[in-house]
């Protein structure tokens, strides 16, 4: 039944209950079961002669935003490193086999909005190959086999994936927007779901930045980050796993 929940995303935030039939091979009676079933409880509401996301989704959305206690932890830190480079900062985080945005800070010069909540690919974009490059191998694996890619195009990734564990970080040029550049590094904390610190700027001035020293103000982020974590006597661990460089 939550598995509907699944189909509700901001390319399509509406669905009739006979497309939801369609795309889940329920039957009518289970279909229609279901809906009122979450619609009782709040999760999905009628609009338009169709389903959207009920009112107690966006509970959870300001509950989450309010107690989270990650994003009030790196969101300052995020935030200075956006002020310190005037670019944009996320930190995005590998939740199960999905890729999110879950901390994102916007400069005034920022032309694709990356807020919280936004899916990201994990096969395209520095912050998905930098926690690819990173995760233990078997996740990888099967990260992989869920991403559908065969024959040289999986090859050729999983060559760029060793390059980007040996360095530590990964950059990409126009692979999730045309006119910008992000680099980035992982951030792997024991207990916590991988993720990776990534700037955003535009590929022009890219191309007149020190790599070397975006590497190093990242990594240096991403030092704050885990002092932070470590800080806190209720988190559930105060190392940080594996060899992030």
């Amino acid at each position: 039944m939550l598995g509907i929940l699944d189909l509700f995303d901001v390319g399509r935030p509406f669905w009739t209950s006979e497309q939801i039939m369609e795309t889940t091979g329920f039957s009518r009676p289970t279909t229609f079961r279901y809906l009122k079933e979450l619609r009782q409880s709040g999760l999905l509401a009628r609009f338009g002669g169709g389903y959207v996301l009920g009112a107690k989704a966006v509970k959870f959305d300001y509950i989450i935003r309010q107690s989270d206690p990650l994003l009030h932890l790196f969101q300052p830190i995020l935030a200075r490193l956006c002020d310190d480079t005037d670019c944009g900062v996320i930190l995005a985080t590998l939740l199960g086999e999905e890729f999110f945005s879950t901390v994102y800070e916007q400069n005034d010069s920022a032309t694709v909005n990356w807020s919280r909540g936004t899916p990201m690919p994990l096969t395209r974009g520095a912050g998905g190959l930098a926690v690819l490059a990173a995760v233990p191998a078997p996740l990888q694996k099967r990260l992989l086999a869920k991403a559908g890619l065969e024959g040289e195009a999986l090859a050729n990734l999983k060559t760029e994936l060793k390059i980007v564990a040996k360095q530590g970080y990964a950059v990409s040029l126009g692979a999730l927007d045309p006119n910008n550049a992000g680099i980035a590094v992982p951030v792997l904390l024991a207990g916590v779901p991988p993720a990776a610190l990534v700037l955003v700027m535009s590929r022009k001035r890219f191309q007149t930045s020190d790599l070397a020293i975006i590497v190093d103000l990242l990594r240096r982020g991403r030092a704050d980050m885990v002092a932070a974590y470590n800080s806190v006597d209720t988190m559930p661990a105060k190392t940080v796993e594996g060899d992030c460089r």
